[in-house]
């Protein structure tokens, strides 16, 4: 907790959020043991989200905003699928179109940084000069064009805000993570644009063509998972991805093939990466910019072919070893506490106050991480049921 300057209002929600913790803790050393073995291509890790439920990041992060397909209908798309000349790998931050990791904090903004991902890409493709643009000038002011600020937004509406006014840049307009008053100033503007194209629905072979093309395109993706959420390095795969239920927007930045998996080069504003816009489940993977000078862990034979329990034990010591030294003396004690109470012990806590409020948590601290996602998912499934299908919804 020190480790990203957490405080809590109280010590009963330090520990409440402590036992969060650890639980995510064991998902992400399980999760971590596998990929050591060969089991996943990408590997998870303790992040400033750590201490929040999984529903509870989705609804910070990833607060839905449906839009009806039906009432949606792109003027122009493009829909160009043939890809058989397109070069094998590409990766458009080495030609200099991509600006650094920027971080949307507690602020559901992402639409916002997808969008001037974008378009910071072709301002460098007309004028050779790199631009870092302004999220906080689109969160602030970008209201009537039917965005919300720190609450969500569309990157198609965003575009047409740029169009009519221009957008200021990060220099003369920061950001800062909050809803703010729009501080908007003409004379500070440094881009507009002439409009849009959506990239054909369901289409990766399009989006491809669009990226080896055009440059870096702004997409949206499913990331209400728990691997999202905790994910660190590696090319993420999440098998149960929805083609639909799309509520975070990143930035495809390129795509390639690593051991014999096509992947794509995301820049993403949060802790995690993900895919695509509008599209099914994809063939290709993830590998996110976040972990720009980190490659995916090289697998040895022996793991690809089986790892022996000894070779388990040991990878499964030096996890423990890594996560015990991170800790301190009360993050210990509380850890300890959090076994117990999964355990159906009484909790060892000088405050009374504590320990009673301890005990309504019980059933929620022997809930395994893969249980409370299991729940997260059927909510959304349930809300999903509840809406018409939609791909075009408002994201944060």
């Amino acid at each position: 907790m020190k480790l990203f300057n957490k405080n809590y209002e109280t010590a009963e929600n330090e520990f409440v959020r402590r036992v969060i913790w650890e639980k995510n803790l064991q998902y992400v050393n399980q999760h971590n043991l596998e990929a050591d073995m060969g089991l996943h291509t990408y590997w998870l890790g303790l992040n400033e989200y750590a201490d929040l439920e999984n529903r509870e990041f989705v609804k910070k992060m990833n607060n839905l905003i449906p839009r009806n397909l039906t009432t949606y209908k792109p003027k122009l798309i493009f829909a160009n699928d043939n890809i058989k000349d397109l070069p094998d790998t590409v990766d458009w931050r080495t030609k200099g179109y991509v600006t650094e990791v920027k971080n949307q904090a507690q602020c559901g903004s992402c639409w916002a940084f997808s969008t001037t991902g974008s378009l910071e890409g072709q301002i460098f493709k007309k004028t050779g000069k790199l631009v870092s643009l302004s999220e906080q000038n689109l969160v602030d002011c970008s209201a009537s064009f039917g965005n919300n600020g720190c609450e969500g937004g569309l990157m198609d509406n965003a575009f047409k805000y740029i169009k009519k006014f221009g957008i200021d840049s990060e220099a003369s307009y920061p950001y800062e993570g909050v809803d703010a008053k729009c501080r908007y100033k003409k004379s500070e503007v440094v881009a507009t644009d002439t409009g849009y194209v959506d990239v054909k629905s369901m289409s990766e072979d399009s989006l491809q063509s669009a990226v080896a093309k055009v440059g870096p395109i702004s997409v949206a993706i499913d990331a209400g998972h728990l691997s999202f959420q905790l994910y660190k390095h590696g090319v993420y795969k999440e098998s149960r991805c929805s083609a639909t239920a799309l509520d975070h927007g990143v930035l495809a930045a390129g795509y390639g093939t690593d051991n014999g998996q096509d992947y794509w080069l995301v820049k993403n504003s949060t802790i995690c990466p993900e895919k695509g816009r509008a599209t099914t489940c994809p063939e290709k993977n993830v590998r996110s910019q976040n972990i720009v000078e980190q490659r995916q862990q090289t697998l040895i034979e022996e793991n690809r072919q089986g790892t022996s329990s000894s070779q388990y034990v040991e990878v499964k010591q030096r996890r423990m070893q890594e996560t015990s030294t991170m800790e301190t003396p009360e993050e210990t004690e509380a850890l300890r506490n959090a076994d117990r109470l999964r355990r159906g012990k009484p909790v060892q806590w000088k405050d009374q106050k504590i320990q009673n409020r301890m005990k309504t948590q019980k059933s929620r601290a022997m809930e395994t991480p893969q249980e409370t996602e299991a729940w997260t998912n059927t909510d959304r499934l349930r809300k999903q049921d509840s809406e018409e299908n939609t791909s075009l919804p408002q994201i944060q």
